[in-house]
């Protein structure tokens, strides 16, 4: 019995885990930063969650030449 609220217990924690990393809440701030994507995020918390790094403050350069 006691194993089965044990493993009960991990489950739920790894579930818990994984929905945290899943459900990012970032607040509504405009302060752009770009990512060394190429892409320009509202806020750098936006720009974590999707996984990008930080390549600099502000908007990204538009490529003109496209």
């Amino acid at each position: 019995m006691k194993f089965f609220y044990a493993l009960t217990l991990l489950v739920l924690l790894a579930n818990m885990m994984t929905t945290a990393s899943a459900a990012c809440i970032c607040p509504a701030v405009f302060d752009p930063v770009c990512g060394t994507n190429g892409r320009t995020y509202s806020n750098s918390c936006r720009m974590q969650c999707a996984g990008a790094k930080l390549k600099h403050k502000g908007a990204c350069a538009r490529d003109l030449s496209k």
